[in-house]
Formats: structure tokens, sequence, C-alpha cells
């Protein structure tokens, strides 16, 4: 509502920011109240037109607090060649940038935070996207590291 409401120029970044956190939040409980769809691999993946680049945006500009506060330099490499409108599921995409970016902004401390994304390859009817999340932080122990991608194995198998 407040954005519907004529606000200031220098109020516009916090509140797209804001309304952006909003709908990710509201959207990661409902994951959460679906987690048993994951262990049953029942799960559904929209298929929904989205500009990438807006939504790899909205995402650096929600998570601009969390990089300050650890005196982290997070930046964004998106290859000007990658289509601005894809067919995919951003809310899915979202969850998995988020998660990945905000760990590494947690546990990286005067460092930098970068997000890529690089087109790999286009068809007529399909790009395929590198996307690619690096840190200067502690990083995973590799003994943690079986237990932490066990359940996206799981999921990419089935």
């Amino acid at each position: 509502m407040l954005l519907e409401d004529n606000p200031k120029p220098n109020q516009l970044h916090y509140l797209n920011s804001l309304k952006f956190s909003g709908n990710y939040l509201l959207t990661f409980i409902n994951e959460i109240l679906e987690i048993n769809r994951i262990e049953s691999s029942n799960i559904e993946i929209e298929y929904i037109n989205f500009n990438i680049k807006q939504l790899l945006l909205d995402i650096q500009n929600s998570m601009t607090e969390i990089a300050s506060n650890n005196n982290n330099k997070f930046t964004l490499e998106i290859d000007e060649n990658i289509p601005e409108i894809v067919l995919g599921d951003p809310t899915k995409l979202s969850q998995i940038f988020i998660n990945l970016i905000n760990n590494a902004l947690k546990f990286t401390k005067n460092g930098e935070v970068k997000v890529m994304a690089k087109l790999i390859e286009t068809g007529d009817d399909f790009s395929r996207i590198n996307f690619a999340v690096s840190d200067t932080g502690i990083g995973i122990p590799e003994d943690k590291q079986e237990t932490i991608l066990r359940v996206f194995r799981k999921v990419q198998l089935k």
C-alpha cells in the first residue's frame, strides 16, 4: 500500500526491498508447511515467465543490510546475453539463492560474496544458465558437506 501512495523517491528502494522480503517470507512459510512433499519426492515446479535479472537484483537489494552488518561486499555479475524473461519457477529459484547467499553472508566477515549468472547455451526454446555463489568466508567443513547435500541429491534423482 505504501508503494501505491506516491512514496518519496528515496523511499522506493527500501519499500521495494520490503515488498520483496515480505513476499519471500510468505513463500518460505508456505514451503515449510509443505516440507513433507520434499521427503515424498512430490515437488511441484511452476513454469511461468519471469525476469531473471530483476529477480537477482531484488534478492541483492533485500540482502544489502545483512552484507553491510558483516562489512561484506555483495556483488552480482549477470551475463548481458541472458534473456530478460525466462520460463521457470522464480519462487524455488529465489529460495535456493536466498539460502545460499544468506549463509555466505552470515559466515563471511570483512569479505566478499558474489553471485554470478552466465549464459552457457541457448536454443530455439531454451537457455541454459550457470549460476554460482562464491564467498571468502570459512566454507563448509568437508565432513559436513555430504550431510548438507544429501537432500538435494535425493530431490535431483527423483
